[in-house]
């Protein structure tokens, strides 16, 4: 610390709780956005599927190798296969989709207003946090995210 003398490092990166959070109770259908089964995954709009774009569209964007030109509807297919792939792996091995069933599933949307942990996200990308819980197998995951350029 003695290297940065003036930078207040308690204040740049300390978490504020300042109240209670509250939670929406949401079903499947909306924390996925759509039916991921059968269809894929829409990357030119995200509308209504609000993990998909938290996952696919962070604040500096998912490279992927992709061979054909840019803007083309062969490059335009093969992200589309790339992303819906991403996506099904996502929910297949951390939401454990592949071992259990949505019904299995109680999934909460929360307020962002009671940390400043979700200040930043507010200027510019948003903020999400969730939390998964698995009635079979009795665990939860929170998934949390909050960025700025």
């Amino acid at each position: 610390m003695a290297k940065y003398p003036k930078f207040n490092f308690e204040k740049r990166f300390r978490l504020n709780i300042f109240n209670e959070p509250t939670g929406e109770l949401i079903s499947f259908e909306k924390f996925v956005g759509f039916d991921f089964q059968n269809q894929p995954v829409n990357i030119k709009d995200y509308r209504g599927c609000i993990l998909a774009y938290a996952l696919l569209e962070p604040p500096y964007g998912i490279r992927v190798e992709i061979d054909a030109k840019y803007g083309t509807s062969e490059y335009h297919t093969i992200k589309t296969k790339k992303f819906t792939s991403l996506y099904k792996m996502f929910l297949n091995n951390f939401i454990m989709l592949s071992e259990y069933s949505k019904e299995d599933l109680i999934i909460y949307s929360w307020s962002d207003d009671w940390s400043n942990y979700f200040d930043a996200g507010k200027e510019w990308w948003g903020t999400f946090y969730w939390t998964v819980f698995n009635k079979k197998n009795n665990t939860i995951m929170v998934l949390g995210a909050s960025e700025t350029d």
